[in-house]
């Protein structure tokens, strides 16, 4: 465990879903050591289309000016399908499960080359998948993602943003990265954001915790950050209206993009995982729910929740259960059961998608995942969170399938036999006895009227 004292101003927690980070003042407190691995996150190291399936109508990408990179010495991509940015941001387990995913649209693997788990294939022993060559993949840090700044990005099909921090990551690209992603957007790109990489898609997010910014009233309460500012909740007005820092923006740099550009997004949920905050100590605030997909054909789901982002929780209203809607910014793919007898979490609302996606408007697609659905039980610093490797084959089948008409490569079939119970002896965190008193969905301040925010 690492000691921090009241000098020290920020412990900035990447907790996969968005951005943490806890401001202390004047006592000293303890952080639990699977989040230790999260406070610094840069990271060195169509066929047949289905019925959950996302299709995308590309256009030829064509290059185009990109804003202008660092040039340091030539944009690494090359002719790759996949770009993962790797970079300042993002959390090392995240881009180790990410790369992960990548390698099993590849190889079917368990794990990328170096990991250790690259010669045995995912849920070996029952149903594997042989992986599609075609599936290639580079990786970018944030000096050699600038290095793609000349339109390069506009040539890979899918760019994949991990969890970590969102604040974090649109600090590190600044203006000429939201430049440079708007361009891929613009120009036809499919973008795939897990969690800290969903919440940097929207207008903005509601969180509860300090998520970076030097904002005031942030510590241990609800607060919306966005292009426009930070706001914290207000009990005179029963709203987020107290402007932080004379109306300075430390989140400008959020990509509000296309039919996200007037959309709130929120988390973490804390019932399923517990509050984002050091009361949640020693238990690392990260657990495994079931999850539901739009498709009846999909099997039942467990993934990894990590504070990702949603909606209709506190403060957003969506009107988009399912595909079929075609209502609000987007369609949803899955959401999250409340199972809380099950899994010994508190009861929250039914209708919390986790996985979503929306037409950009230039032929490509946003797609937001909250849950990690490409967690991984081997490749990772933080353990299983009480998933099994056939639910984590499941969930891979499931996003190669439901990103299928983006890719364009071999589709694997889902494991019949998985269950979605968690894990026997896996990690959890039971938040119905640790926190008898409820959390956020109960306890949390509304704002006067209702919902609202959200898109």
């Amino acid at each position: 465990m690492n000691l921090y004292t009241a000098n020290l101003k920020l412990l900035l927690l990447t907790l996969g879903g968005s951005s943490q980070a806890v401001l202390l003042r004047g006592q000293e407190r303890q952080v639990g050591k699977r989040m230790e691995e999260h406070a610094d996150a840069t990271a060195a190291t169509k066929t047949a289309s289905i019925s959950h399936g996302i299709h995308t109508n590309r256009r030829d990408l064509k290059k185009g000016g990109g804003g202008g990179g660092s040039g340091g010495g030539g944009c690494k991509i090359t002719n790759e399908k996949i770009g993962i940015y790797i970079g300042s941001g993002v959390c090392a387990t995240c881009v180790k499960w990410a790369e992960s995913l990548a390698a099993f649209w590849q190889t079917g693997a368990r794990g990328p080359p170096g990991s250790g788990y690259e010669s045995t294939p995912l849920n070996n022993g029952a149903m594997t998948y042989a992986g599609d060559s075609s599936a290639t993949y580079v990786t970018l840090t944030t000096s050699e993602f600038e290095d793609c700044y000349n339109g390069e990005l506009n040539t890979l099909q899918l760019l994949i943003m991990p969890g970590g921090s969102a604040y974090s990551i649109q600090d590190a690209l600044g203006s000429p990265g939201k430049t440079a992603l708007t361009n891929f957007l613009n120009n036809g790109g499919d973008y795939l954001g897990f969690c800290a990489g969903g919440y940097l898609m929207a207008r903005g997010y509601y969180w509860s915790g300090y998520d970076g910014a030097p904002a005031d009233n942030c510590d241990e309460q609800f607060c919306r950050y966005e292009v426009d500012g930070t706001f914290s909740y207000d009990d005179a007005t029963k709203d987020f209206t107290v402007h932080e820092w004379n109306g300075n923006s430390y989140h400008s740099n959020l990509i509000a993009y296309g039919p996200l550009a007037n959309v709130y997004v929120e988390g973490p949920i804390e019932e399923i995982a517990g509050p984002w905050a050091l009361v949640s100590n020693p238990n690392a605030p990260y657990d495994s729910h079931k999850v539901v997909s739009t498709d009846p054909q999909v099997p039942p789901l467990r993934q990894v929740y990590y504070g990702g982002a949603t909606e209709n929780y506190l403060y957003t209203n969506s009107t988009s259960y399912s595909a079929e809607s075609g209502l609000d910014w987007g369609n949803e793919l899955a959401h999250f059961v409340s199972d809380s007898p099950a899994d010994g979490d508190l009861p929250f609302p039914s209708n919390l998608w986790t996985l979503k996606y929306a037409d950009t408007g230039n032929g490509g697609k946003i797609v937001i995942s909250s849950a990690h659905i490409e967690a991984s039980v081997f490749y990772t610093d933080i353990g299983d969170g009480g998933m099994t490797e056939c639910q984590s084959y499941n969930n891979y089948v499931f996003m190669t399938r439901s990103i299928s008409g983006i890719l364009n490569i071999a589709l694997p079939e889902y494991d019949m036999t998985c269950l979605a119970d968690r894990k026997v002896g896996g990690e959890s965190k039971n938040t119905l006895s640790l926190f008898p008193g409820g959390l956020a969905y109960q306890n949390a301040p509304r704002i006067e009227g209702g919902g609202g925010g959200g898109g």
